[in-house]
């Protein structure tokens, strides 16, 4: 938590959504080593972990996970990660946009407005069920997309299609 596009999107988050969040809803910030400014935060709806061992057994355990990038770009693991445990994923146009198939309400929730953002995660928490679909969706477009056989039938495909054979081992 001491990469600054991070620090970024904490910052923004509680700036701008959190204190908009419905009272019940807790927030845990993971990241190693998290700066000063991130640490200040923490307070009976918000926890700071620091570095964890285990960071999935916290992931598991959140209703949602929120990425809310606004800073940065490529990839981000953190939001592939969350996606491929088949948690509801809440994050920006810029945390989404390198996720090709990735699409908005059917694998992860994408929203830049703030009052939007604060409206869907609220959204999310008092009714899950109606975003269950997200889900399922999201972690089987991981296992399709963003695995090691996943990349091996591509390469193969593309070796096939450019060469001309017919089989690839």
């Amino acid at each position: 938590m001491d990469y600054q596009p991070n620090i970024d999107a904490v910052c923004w988050f509680m700036e701008n959504v959190f204190d908009k969040l419905d009272k019940n809803i807790k927030c845990v910030i993971v990241g190693i080593n998290p700066v000063d400014k991130i640490k200040e935060m923490q307070n009976s709806r918000i926890k700071v972990t620091g570095f964890i061992d285990d960071p999935y057994s916290i992931l598991n355990s959140c209703f949602a996970i929120i990425a809310p990038m606004q800073t940065g770009g490529g990839i981000q693991n953190k939001i592939l990660e969350t996606m491929a445990l088949g948690k509801i994923t809440i994050t920006t146009t810029l945390g989404a946009s390198p996720i090709v198939g990735a699409k908005d309400n059917e694998h992860l929730i994408i929203e830049d407005d703030p009052d939007k953002m604060a409206h869907k995660i609220n959204e999310v928490f008092k009714n899950k069920i109606k975003f269950c679909n997200i889900e399922k969706k999201s972690k089987k477009l991981m296992q399709d997309s963003y695995t090691w056989n996943s990349y091996q039938n591509i390469l193969k495909k593309m070796i096939q299609e450019n060469i001309g054979i017919d089989e690839v081992e």
